[in-house]
């Protein structure tokens, strides 16, 4: 595998697009784990919702990429962009309406239109709705990271009409599990941007989080945040963590760190709490022990729907039971920590000739959801979020 731009003799030339921070990571790692015989291109399309500097920093970390700062192009420029640089595959790490976007900018030339697009999520797609897979497969392969996604993935797909493949990878972040460690002197909460999505909810976990630390001295007790309260996200987040400790907590015990969750969760003795972050994943795979907040429920807005059947749930008043959390073995299995050997993801795309897709119908850019990220991909942050407000507000006073 090669991350540079020059032509590698035997190596297929893929084109790794992502938009924001989460969705960098995603390819970054996705692609470093592929074997030899591929030479990427990392950029990054243009969008209000680009990662900072420091963002991608962390995003790129521990790949093939780390060092390295993507060059920008436009939604505008990437049909040349793809004619000039000729890669054979594309990897599209962008939200879903971003997908129909690009598959209107490339399929208006039979040239373009002929490059496989592969696409995925960034983190876990179990009990998403089904509209959001299927603009995720409007493309020619799209990857499932677990044997559960890839039945709810192939069901969809095939419910939907699509032609598009289906084919089965590892989550990135991951490996094998670790042998556990159940010692814990350090909890680090792993804060999501949209979830739990109720400024209550949000404050109810930081109140517990105090008392534990102040009841506990010698436990340290961490919120590890994903950027600042003004850096870009995948999702907006408008109750962030930090303005809720200064609100209710001027004087608090709990601490806040960014960075990776690798780096976060590295100190020995430390264990992972969050809500439904992918980072239990990871936590799992260092061998620390990990649990989800169960005071809430298992409901669709806080995408912990997959962790049902995991015995990782825990009551928020329990916290100093942590280390006694174990994971179900058999749901291991079939959540993200299935065999290698299952995987046919680089044989797939080792193998893929060219699309045979037809050209997306412009109608498809009549539709709300496409218009808003339009203006993210066009527009200042301010301009493009004061229309998406807009949009929004127009959509609901017509239903």
């Amino acid at each position: 595998m090669t991350t540079s731009t020059n032509a590698v003799s035997g190596q297929r030339k893929v084109l790794l697009i992502a938009s924001t921070d989460s969705y960098l990571k995603w390819v970054a790692a996705t692609a470093s784990k592929l074997p030899n015989g591929f030479e990427f291109d990392l950029v990054q399309l243009r969008s209000s919702q680009n990662p900072s500097r420091r963002q991608i920093d962390v995003a790129l970390l521990d790949t093939a990429f780390e060092g390295t700062v993507p060059r920008v192009i436009s939604l505008s420029s990437l049909k040349r962009y793809v004619a000039n640089t000729k890669p054979e595959l594309v990897v599209l790490g962008v939200t879903g309406p971003s997908i129909e976007l690009v598959r209107l900018a490339l399929d208006g030339n039979s040239t373009t239109r002929s490059i496989p697009l592969i696409s995925g999520f960034p983190g876990i797609a179990i009990g998403q709705p089904a509209e959001w897979t299927r603009r995720k497969a409007l493309v020619d392969i799209l990857i499932a990271q677990s044997l559960e996604e890839r039945k709810i993935f192939e069901k969809r797909v095939a419910g939907f009409g699509m032609a598009t493949k289906v084919s089965l990878g590892t989550f990135p972040f991951t490996g094998s599990p670790s042998p556990l460690n159940a010692e814990v002197s350090r909890i680090v909460f792993a804060a999501q941007p949209s979830v739990p999505p109720a400024k209550a909810e949000r404050a109810v976990i930081l109140s517990a989080l105090e008392e534990l630390a102040v009841s506990r001295p010698d436990l340290q007790v961490v919120v590890k945040v994903r950027g600042n309260p003004n850096d870009p996200q995948t999702h907006h987040e408008e109750f962030s963590y930090q303005e809720l400790h200064r609100e209710f907590h001027p004087n608090g015990r709990v601490q806040f760190e960014g960075g990776s969750m690798m780096a976060a969760l590295e100190p020995e003795g430390s264990a992972l709490l969050t809500v439904s972050s992918t980072a239990v994943l990871e936590a799992i795979h260092l061998g620390k022990p990990a649990a989800l907040i169960g005071d809430f429920g298992i409901r669709a807005d806080l995408s912990n729907k997959m962790f049902e059947g995991s015995d990782l749930f825990i009551e928020l008043g329990d916290l100093e039971k942590i280390q006694l959390v174990r994971a179900n073995k058999q749901w291991l299995e079939y959540n993200y920590f299935h065999l290698d050997k299952l995987n046919d993801l680089a044989e797939t795309i080792t193998n893929l000739g060219p699309s045979s897709r037809s050209a997306l119908p412009i109608k498809a850019l009549a539709q709300p959801h496409v218009i808003s990220e339009a203006f993210r991909l066009y527009l200042p942050k301010g301009l493009a979020n004061f229309l998406i407000a807009l949009l929004t507000r127009f959509k609901k006073e017509e239903q």
